[in-house]
Formats: structure tokens, sequence, C-alpha cells
């Protein structure tokens, strides 16, 4: 679906016309828990009206490239601040595991930012990223859904993050109405109707794992001080397993190898909710709370609606 203008009912209306086909072809009402944006307040507005529940997912690359922009950068009254301290604790932000240690973290940050003089960055950053509304753009809060950055929904007439269409598709990335409609469109439309259809279609997670992944999965396992076993207290069930970072896997090569005991591990599951140690600092925050990876086993909890991915393919 396209959007030629940044407008809060061009979006409504796209967004009304999905759950309208939604329901004419696959008789369903079609209630979306998560919708993507780049902190526009117009896809905002217009998602709320048609989806008054949904929780709005911020657009982590483009708080990356705001946050170094030269204006946001002149509120610093230290400019290495920014590359020292500022860039690394959000990235730190962007890889929290839960939302109640995303929210835990900031107050640790802004408050050492401000505390280094860096009031007016801190101020900027906590009012425009951390509120209710736009603080959903670390990684774990990107949880799939439909994505109008996948629907060319953009200014510029054919701007779009597919570098095919760019390359292959058009002859030009700003044009008029009339030329997206009767030049632009058929051509991508032209361009995928060419492409090779896959025969079967299912979730990737349903596939086989690469060798990679299997290397990768014995190397941790071959130290046992590389991961921390999680078991119901009584029965001794298991039902989890806590690994070690790459950044912090046990080896003779690695500065940073850390052993997974007992005490870091529940120093981490601590954090996941929103507990933080008490001996946390803006140089221990990494390995204090972000060391960690969990792989959760699903067979101790009851599986219910489970609906098997649809196969799809052509006769």
């Amino acid at each position: 679906m396209f959007v030629r203008t940044e407008h809060h009912v061009a979006y409504a209306t796209m967004f009304k016309a999905v759950r309208n086909y939604a329901s004419v072809f696959f008789s369903t009402d079609l209630v979306l828990s998560f919708g993507s944006l780049d902190r526009s307040p117009c896809i905002a507005s217009a998602f709320r009206e048609v989806l008054p529940n949904i929780r709005l997912l911020n657009c982590y690359p483009h708080l990356a490239r705001n946050r170094g922009a030269s204006d946001k950068v002149g509120l610093l009254t230290k400019k290495a601040f920014y590359d020292d301290d500022v860039a690394v604790n959000i990235r730190y932000l962007s890889v929290a595991r839960s939302e109640e240690q995303f929210k835990a973290l900031p107050r640790l940050f802004v408050d050492y930012w401000r505390s280094e003089g860096e009031v007016g960055y801190a101020n900027w950053f906590e009012d425009t990223y951390l509120g209710s509304t736009w603080m959903f753009w670390y990684y774990q809060s990107a949880i799939p859904c439909v994505c109008n950055s996948l629907c060319y929904a953009v200014t510029n007439a054919l701007e779009s993050h597919h570098s095919t269409i760019k390359k292959t598709c058009v002859a030009s990335l700003r044009s008029s109405t009339s030329v997206v409609l009767n030049d632009g469109i058929p051509s991508i439309l032209f361009h995928e109707a060419s492409q090779l259809f896959q025969q079967i279609l299912y979730h990737f997670s349903e596939g086989p794992l690469c060798s990679e992944s299997v290397e990768n999965a014995q190397r941790l396992l071959d130290n046992k001080k590389n991961y921390y076993k999680l078991k119901v207290p009584v029965t001794r069930v298991l039902f989890g397993v806590l690994f070690n970072a790459t950044k912090f896997l046990k080896s003779s090569k690695n500065v940073n190898r850390s052993d997974l005991d007992r005490r870091r591990a529940q120093r981490y599951l601590n954090s996941l909710e929103g507990k933080l140690p008490e001996d946390v600092t803006v140089r221990n925050a990494e390995r204090y709370c972000l060391s960690i990876h969990q792989v959760k086993l699903l067979h101790v909890e009851p599986v219910t609606d489970f609906i098997p991915s649809a196969r799809i393919s052509i006769e």
C-alpha cells in the first residue's frame, strides 16, 4: 500500500483500508497490538484513531541518527562527552532485555549526564525519547507487527528502505504524483511479479539450524562457566538457561571474560524486573545488566491457542 503524503488523513485511510479488506477477504476483524513508526505524530494519531489500544514502536535507526545530529550535539558543553558517554549509554539502552529494565536504566544514565553538567542534552533526550508515547524503541520491544515503513509511506514519492527499488525500478526518486501512479508503482509491481516465487512459505524459525549456529552453541556449552541453568526450586525442573553474551565469553584470549555463576545470574534476573544492583554505575551497567542472554524452555508452560503456520503453495 502507498501513501503519497505525510498527513493524518492519508495514514488513517490506509489503516482503515487494511482493516476493511482483512474483513472482506479473510472475515477477520483485524486488531493489531503493535505498530511501527519513525516518531511521526501524524502516523501516531492515525494509529490511535483506527486502533486505539495499539502500542507504538519507535524507529531506533532514526533515533540513532537524530541523537548525533549537529544541533543535538550542540546542546552538550563538552563535545567529547557524546562519543565517550552519551552514544555508549544510548546503545546500551537499545539492547535492554525487558521493559522494566529499560525503564530503570535511563534514570541511571540521564542522572549521570546531568551530574556531568549536560543538563540540556539530558532534558532533550528524556522529553523526546523516554515519554510514554515514544519510549518503545529498544530492540526487545520490537515484536513483529505491521510496519508502515514497508508500505513506502514516505514524503518523497519513491523513497524506500528497499534498495532494489531504487536501483532497478525507477528513474527518479522524487517525482510528481502522476509519475508515481503511472510509472513508479507499475514498475515496482512488474519487478516483483517477475521474481521467482518460493513454492512453500513458513516461519523462518521452523527451518533447520545452520551449521554456524550449531557450532556457536557448542562453543558456549564447552565451558560450563558460560551458562547457568534455571530450575524450579522444589521439582528442580529445568525451565531456562542463561548464556554469556559474546563479549563476555570465557576464553583465555578474552579480557572481558566473566564466570556466569549464581550471584551474577541473580543480579541479572533482578535487573529484568527493574531492580538494579546497589553498586551499579554507568561503567559497570553493561556487565551487570546486559551481558547475558536468556533462553526459556516452554515445555513447562501450557500451550494454548496454538495455530501451526500456514503452508502456501502454487499448484
